[in-house]
C-alpha cells in the first residue's frame, strides 16, 4: 500500500489537541511532581521572582530553572510578568499545602510511578493481579488500596508502589 499524497488530504474532521495532551503528560506531570516536591508553589506564593531568584533559593542550575519555570508557565500553572514569575489561580487553590483543596498527596503517589505502555501491556495480558510487598517496611499489601480503607498517612503516600508479578 502507497503512502497517502499530503497535497490531496482532506484536512482531518476533528482537531488533535487529546491526542498531544496525552503525549505531552508523560513529560508534564513528572514536572509538576518535581515542583511540588522543591517547594515551588509556596516559594512563589510569598512574592513574584525572577528566575535566577528562583535557582538560588531552591539550589537549581539557572538553565534548568528557566526550563521548569517555562514549562509550568506554558501549562497555566505560573504567571510571567517583567521576568518575574507568580502562581496562577490553579496554582494557589490546588499546589499549596495550605489550600484545603491541594492535590500534593496525588502528585506524589503518582509522580513517580515508572508507567510504560510495556507494564500496561504485561498487566493487561495477566489473569490475576496481586500485589507484592510494600518498599521499605516488608509487609505484604493488602488487596484493598489504603485510600479505599481510608487508611492512607502521607509516610504511605510517599512511599506506595505498586508493582505487579505473575502469580
Amino acid at each position: 500500500m502507497t503512502a497517502p499524497n499530503p497535497l490531496r488530504l482532506s484536512p482531518p474532521t476533528c482537531e488533535d489537541r487529546l491526542i498531544w495532551d496525552v503525549e505531552r503528560s508523560a513529560f508534564h506531570f513528572p514536572t509538576l511532581a518535581a515542583a511540588d516536591e522543591l517547594g515551588l508553589f509556596p516559594l512563589l506564593h510569598a512574592d513574584h521572582m525572577t528566575a535566577t531568584q528562583v535557582a538560588q533559593a531552591l539550589s537549581l542550575g539557572p538553565r534548568a530553572t528557566e526550563a521548569l519555570l517555562g514549562v509550568l508557565t506554558s501549562l497555566g500553572f505560573l504567571t510571567q510578568s517583567q521576568g518575574t514569575f507568580g502562581l496562577t489561580e490553579v496554582s494557589r487553590t490546588y499546589l499549596l499545602p495550605s489550600s484545603p483543596y491541594y492535590r500534593g498527596s496525588i502528585i506524589k503517589l503518582f509522580g513517580n510511578v515508572p508507567l510504560t505502555s510495556a507494564t500496561i501491556l504485561e498487566a493487561l495480558k495477566r489473569k490475576e493481579l496481586r500485589p507484592t510487598v510494600a518498599p521499605k517496611c516488608g509487609k505484604p499489601m493488602k488487596w484493598t488500596p489504603p485510600w479505599q480503607r481510608g487508611s492512607l498517612t502521607q509516610c504511605t503516600a510517599n512511599r506506595y508502589h505498586w508493582r505487579w508479578e505473575s502469580p
